[in-house]
């Protein structure tokens, strides 16, 4: 099985987490199959009568196995709490992703246990690639539909409240894959985060954000956010800014994000969207240890890149593996062939390296519980 050839032909999802995608899957290219939905897809071969899957182990813990999930008191709970809180549009919004789609940390706010998300925001500063809550109608479809309004305080702080005062492992997040980047709501996060910390210091509070807006990471922080999980596919300026695509700002203003939050005492992790073939390669290994050398960075989450493989090769990988600036020339006209062109080293290389030049980095896959 190649790291670096995708395939038309088979398509096998890839596993459920807690295990990241070690290989992407090789066969052969039909021009004509249409784009694939947003979903990991990863290799799959039979050993005797054994289905296996190319992955990597990356978080041991079991929280977010499916069968904690889609339970049968489910559609009951979301019932009661409807009725409670009649006039929540965020709850509505939660009931909505818990049974249609089928959302783990929506369905964790009806459960009262462990991670809740609380969505924000339905603006978002970059236009990723892959981006599962808003895509342009030529492209895949996204699988879930973005919140159309910004909650006010008082219904935030409604559903974060109770969570963090009665949840074991308690976590309210903001940024879910249903809205858009939830510091464009600062402001709304940051009152709602003062008012919870008012009343009870159990619990934590995270954001799932790209950081690109230093002074909203700042002022979150100051507002008692305890934990920044920043999502980027690339530490390398070009590769970050194909597939992010940003608006007004770069992949230096989230380093500096970064720094900020770890120099108010934040717990950091980084979200890393990881694709085999691209993320286990030289440079971007070295690109991604020299930036959390230079922000201490506390955590790496490796996390599957939900993408049609194809389309993914195509932006950020040329057809002979190796990688060019966006917009140069490629070919007879472009720039001379490398004489040794980077070989990825594979996922499970990459990540012992990771914890060989940092023994005390957290390597997982989901958000830590900083505090009962």
């Amino acid at each position: 099985v190649s790291q670096s050839h995708t395939s038309r032909t088979i398509h096998t999802p890839g596993p459920r987490y807690p295990h990241g995608q070690a290989y992407t899957h090789a066969c052969g290219d039909d021009a004509q199959a249409p784009v694939l939905p947003l979903f990991g897809y990863s290799a799959v071969a039979f050993d005797g009568d054994q289905m296996v899957v190319a992955a990597v182990r990356t978080d041991e813990r079991d929280s977010w196995d499916p069968s904690h999930y889609n339970l049968p008191e489910l559609p009951s709970l979301a019932e009661a709490a409807l009725k409670a809180h009649a006039g929540n549009r965020v709850l509505r919004q939660l009931a909505r992703c818990a049974l249609e789609y089928q959302c783990y940390t929506a369905q964790n706010m009806f459960y009262r246990r462990w991670e809740a998300g609380i969505p924000v925001s339905p603006t978002c500063n970059a236009r990723c690639v892959g981006c599962i809550s808003k895509q342009p109608s030529e492209c895949c479809p996204s699988p879930q539909q973005r919140i159309d309004f910004v909650p006010r305080v008082d219904e935030i702080v409604e559903l974060a409240l109770p969570h963090l005062e009665e949840a074991p492992r308690a976590i309210i997040s903001f940024g879910q894959g249903c809205e858009g980047e939830p510091t464009n709501e600062w402001r709304v996060i940051a009152e709602a985060c003062r008012a919870v910390r008012a009343r009870t210091r159990r619990g934590t509070l995270n954001i799932n954000t790209n950081a690109g807006n230093v002074e909203a990471i700042e002022a979150l922080c100051d507002a008692g956010m305890d934990s920044f999980r920043v999502s980027l596919v690339s530490a390398r300026p070009p590769y970050y800014e194909r597939y992010h695509r940003p608006r007004g700002y770069a992949l230096a203003d989230v380093e500096r994000s970064i720094a900020a939050a770890r120099s108010r005492g934040a717990f950091v992790s980084i979200n890393y969207l990881t694709f085999p073939g691209f993320t286990d390669l030289e440079p971007e290994v070295d690109a991604v240890c020299a930036l959390i050398e230079r922000t201490d960075v506390q955590m790496v989450q490796f996390r599957n890149l939900n993408i049609d493989p194809e389309v993914f090769c195509g932006l950020m990988l040329e057809e002979r593996g190796e990688l060019h600036e966006p917009g140069e020339a490629v070919g007879p006209a472009g720039p001379a062939e490398p004489d040794e062109p980077d070989e990825p080293a594979g996922i499970a290389q990459a990540v012992a390296h990771l914890q060989d030049c940092f023994p005390d980095l957290i390597i997982g896959n989901f958000s830590v519980a900083l505090r009962d």
